[in-house]
């Protein structure tokens, strides 16, 4: 007995129900069997075959199989066309169903549909999903939400105000504490001039005057780009007024929404921070930059902490890319052997901070974490983060199912909250991995390395009882110096100074950083410790900080530098050839602090290892190099790990004894000079 053919009908519509003709698509009836041979290009969308699949295919076999009625194929062929552009027989599709598990430990489901050009590039990562009440007969497809055509559409700014108006009732860990906070040293007056029907906003200088404000975050991009910014010389005409057309693309989509969202006044960074003109300024006027930026980078910590709302204009490389982006969405109806179905296809939305331009730039990372509530404005939807929630326009789901610990994606708690000792405890530890990730991020200029993260700096004294030093508190110092670098990522360098203008607080005449900083590293850097900084007793530190401060001495990062470090530890005298090179070999690790280190300074160089910690069964060292003998002045060039593993000392089972590693062949000679080796303290100066 033959199987009949049987009748379905395909078609295209965009998401207002409108149809989309595809060569008459939308017309015919397209004939398939209901138990066909097994399709090696679709997979016939079962979930389980779906799950093994292991290569990709040629989109034009992929389309010629569409083509010899193959309605499954068709749909994806629906879904490419419409989505990517690229030669089909230039182009390969990977349609697979993928397993993980999420927060919960329970395994998740999910398909992804994947299209490249052959040379290997991806053009595209696209998201095949179904709505909550469209009838679709394939599970293993999500349930998610259609966005609105695009982030500047009144659908778009009925979500924001939906998720206000639930942040503002629902969430006092996100209030300021008061109605209107006191307003940053300057803002933009965003009112449009109804009786000049001027479009301009102004510069306002605020005099501690109180109101609700926008503040956006951003990338600059090309400063030569950047047609408009404060000056020395832009100050008063900028107070009368700035015309709308003149800003860029950027701050225009800035000042629309701050009008939409009915605030008065807007916070920019360079309209709002006399910026320097290197052609055109004077001395007086380079003075006058340089105590405007002094003081307004003073303020960073309180300038997003207290924002009414922050716009991140996530997905924009530079100020002229604009703020909003618009999405387009494929829907594909049609009638199988089990009824009627509908889909939905769209290129896929980018969750991940890692995947935003924004977020590899250095001075997001403060805007971040203290701003209570921020807008992320991506390529494709909007992101919604506040201290009580987080949410995205795709999913019913939090951002997609995205993991909420990322610490791109936290918010520092409210200040009240501090007082719980918990609360307290696990900001403090955080810090940590805070810099490691930022550590990944750029900066335009070099010189800003830990004036970008003051912000968080000024947040943070609030928990800390020592002092701050160019990236370390002496209250945790001993882990604090404990960085180092990781060797997987970019090569990391030192930096230095290029020139004499080239300064920060903490610079000497050689370096921009106290080699002892992590800020003295340009490339990833991490910590070993997290475990160490739940409980690190006291006769684990083997180094003690000699404080020799000036009583006069102010308590601020950016104007009292110290790039002298006065410590008293144990030091071991060894050379740089002598010590473990390369991850894991030889007794225990050794980080240097730059690549070809080895080949920079040579095998015989004089060294000396500091011994900083020793917790249970682990040896933790800084490697110097001296630099002048007569002071005992000495640069770190690196860290030094050993762990005391467990040996067997017999392989016979029923005599096997385990020893220290230390036991049998003693502890490395960077650490102990030889077996009863009495060390002597000393004080030595790191710069």
């Amino acid at each position: 007995m033959s199987i009949p053919f049987l009748p379905v009908r395909l078609s295209l519509s965009r998401a207002d129900g409108s149809s989309i003709p595809l060569g008459g698509w939308d017309e015919w009836e397209i004939w398939f069997r209901p138990r066909c041979s097994f399709c090696k290009m679709c997979y016939n969308f079962e979930d389980d075959a779906l799950r093994t699949r292991v290569s990709p295919e040629l989109c034009s076999d992929l389309f010629r199989s569409a083509n010899n009625g193959c309605y499954k194929c068709q749909i994806l062929k629906i879904v490419i066309e419409s989505l990517c552009a690229g030669d089909p027989n230039k182009t390969m599709f990977m349609f697979t169903v993928n397993i993980e598990r999420n927060k919960e430990d329970k395994l998740r489901s999910f398909p992804e549909l994947r299209v490249w050009d052959i040379g290997g590039q991806y053009m595209n990562d696209i998201d095949l999903y179904r709505i909550v009440d469209g009838p679709c007969p394939w599970k293993f497809l999500e349930v998610k939400l259609n966005v609105p055509e695009g982030t500047a559409s009144s659908a778009s700014f009925s979500w924001v105000q939906e998720q206000m108006k639930r942040c503002l009732s629902g969430h006092p860990q996100c209030s300021i504490g008061w109605e209107s906070p006191i307003l940053p040293t300057r803002v933009l007056d965003v009112r449009l001039n109804l009786a000049s029907n001027n479009n301009t906003v102004r510069v306002v200088e605020t005099n501690g005057s109180r109101g609700n404000y926008l503040a956006l975050s951003h990338c600059w991009g090309n400063p030569e780009l950047m047609p408009t910014k404060l000056t020395a010389h832009t100050l008063k005409d900028y107070q009368d007024s700035i015309p709308y057309d003149s800003l860029p693309p950027t701050f225009q989509d800035a000042v629309t929404f701050t009008r939409m969202m009915n605030i008065q006044y807007l916070w920019i960074d360079s309209l709002c921070i006399i910026q320097c003109d290197r052609e055109k300024d004077s001395p007086e006027d380079e003075e006058l930059s340089r105590r405007d930026w002094i003081r307004e980078s003073d303020a960073m910590c309180s300038v997003f902490e207290n924002s009414y709302l922050t716009l991140a204009a996530a997905s924009s490389p530079g100020c002229t890319s604009g703020l909003f982006s618009s999405t387009k969405t494929t829907e594909i109806r049609g009638t199988n052997v089990d009824g009627p179905y509908q889909i939905y296809a769209r290129k896929q939305p980018n969750h991940k901070a890692e995947g935003f331009p924004l977020f590899k730039r250095g001075w997001v990372m403060q805007e971040s974490l203290l701003a209570p509530r921020t807008l992320l404005f991506g390529d494709s939807e909007l992101i919604w983060l506040c201290r009580g929630h987080k949410a995205c326009q795709c999913s019913t789901s939090v951002i997609g199912g995205l993991d909420q610990s990322s610490e791109w994606y936290m918010k520092l708690p409210k200040v009240d909250q501090l007082n719980d000792e918990s609360v307290r405890h696990a900001v403090m530890k955080s810090w940590y991995r805070l810099i490691t990730n930022y550590s990944t991020t750029s900066l335009t200029h070099e010189t800003d390395k830990l004036a970008a993260v003051d912000g968080i700096v000024q947040y943070m004294r609030r928990l800390r009882s020592g002092e701050y030093r160019a990236g370390l508190w002496s209250d945790s110092l001993p882990l604090d110096l404990l960085w180092s670098t990781f060797q997987a990522s970019r090569q990391p360098w030192r930096t230095a100074r290029r020139n004499l203008s080239q300064k920060t607080p903490w610079s000497s005449d050689k370096l921009l950083f106290p080699t002892w900083s992590w800020a003295s590293i340009r490339g990833q850097v991490s910590w070993p410790i997290e475990d160490l900084t739940e409980n690190c007793p006291e006769e684990e530190i083997l180094v003690d900080l000699i404080e020799e401060r000036p009583t006069d001495a102010q308590d601020h990062s950016l104007i009292c530098p110290a790039y002298e470090l006065n410590l008293y530890g144990v030091v071991v005298p060894s050379s740089l050839g002598a010590l473990p090179q390369g991850h894991m070999r030889g007794r225990g690790v050794y980080y240097p602090d730059w690549d070809n280190q080895l080949s920079d300074l040579g095998s015989k160089t004089k060294i000396a290892c500091l011994r900083v910690l020793k917790s249970y069964n682990e040896y933790y060292s800084l490697v110097l190099h001296c630099v002048d003998e007569d002071k005992s002045v000495y640069e770190r060039i690196g860290l030094l790990f050993y762990r005391d593993n467990l040996h067997c000392s017999n392989t016979d089972i029923d005599d096997r004894e385990w020893k220290r590693e230390s036991e049998i062949k003693g502890l490395p000679p960077w650490w102990e000079v030889c077996k009863g080796w009495e060390p002597n303290k000393v004080t030595v100066t790191l710069v």
